[in-house]
């Protein structure tokens, strides 16, 4: 039996959006690993950067990585940092921060929650790009 045309038709809703503005994430950490959970992640986590280190596609960042005292492989663009270098420059970053800009991602940082927006899939790779660099400025500015 054919379906009858309603000769009704419900007006066109629009899709709430939420008003623009920083991202804030109102649920509570979840603490899935004890203390000493989280200390041998961190060891762990130096001892990579260390013995392997990070690919840094950027010359002009592992220039400055280097004059912060990392070593720097230019045949592989790999950097690896000194568990004491590191923990040098941990101390001297802030506690938390706020940065909001028209630039692509929309970084929000606050204490320990980290909110990242990519508006695509390009932007997302700009800011993998431009991470290097933001990286190896921030070395540069604590040195």
């Amino acid at each position: 039996m054919p379906r009858r045309k309603s000769s009704k038709r419900a007006a066109p809703r629009g899709i709430e959006q939420l008003p623009s503005g920083p991202v804030v994430n109102p649920l509570s950490p979840i603490s899935i690993l004890s203390e000493d959970d989280v200390a041998s992640l961190h060891t762990a986590s130096l001892e990579v950067l260390r013995k392997h280190g990070m690919r840094f596609s950027l010359p002009e960042a592992r220039k400055i990585l280097r004059e912060a005292g990392a070593r720097v492989d230019e045949d592989n663009a790999m950097v690896r940092f000194d568990p004491d270098l590191v923990m040098e420059y941990v101390a001297k970053a802030p506690a938390s921060f706020s940065n909001v800009s028209n630039f692509p991602p929309f970084f929000t940082r606050s204490m320990r929650t980290w909110a990242v927006i990519f508006r695509s899939p390009a932007a997302a790779l700009e800011s993998a790009r431009a991470f290097d660099f933001a990286l190896a400025l921030f070395f540069r500015a604590s040195g």
